[in-house]
């Protein structure tokens, strides 16, 4: 079944369950088999930990540093994370630091914003994507 290296008065031995219940266990060391009762043992409550409290989600803004504004180019993933919302599709036209989609990250809402003027020429991702740091989100011509 399962095969456990365990140090018994200092001495290393190899100990094989064989068969295990509620009850008990068969357990053979170094050749020899061994069945072993078990019995209830009573244990500490445990402390009680109070109730977790609830945490907003807040929404941060992020810029990927990519290209000027003046230029088009990739929008990469800042940090790995879900895709949320694609607020864009294809032929968009786009202005810097607008919103172009919503991921999740970190427990964290992020609106992730075009990094250049243009018009959108691929979206590579959809809502409900995961995605990895620098990975590319979308492009802009």
């Amino acid at each position: 079944m399962r095969t456990y290296n365990i140090i018994v008065n200092g001495r290393p031995i190899t100990a094989e369950v064989k068969e295990f219940s509620q009850e008990s266990a068969r357990i053979e060391i170094e050749g020899n088999s061994y069945k072993i009762e078990l019995a209830s043992v009573e244990t500490k409550a445990r402390p009680k930990v109070p109730p977790a409290r609830k945490v907003e989600k807040s929404v941060a803004t992020v810029t990927p540093a990519m290209k000027p504004a003046t230029q088009g180019g990739a929008i990469t993933a800042p940090l790995p994370g879900a895709i949320l919302e694609v607020y864009v599709k294809v032929g968009d036209s786009v202005s810097a630091g607008q919103k172009v989609l919503k991921m999740e990250a970190m427990k964290m809402e992020n609106e992730i914003n075009a990094t250049a003027n243009g018009v959108v020429s691929s979206i590579a991702v959809k809502a409900g994507d995961v995605v990895n740091q620098g990975q590319l989100l979308l492009s802009v011509e």
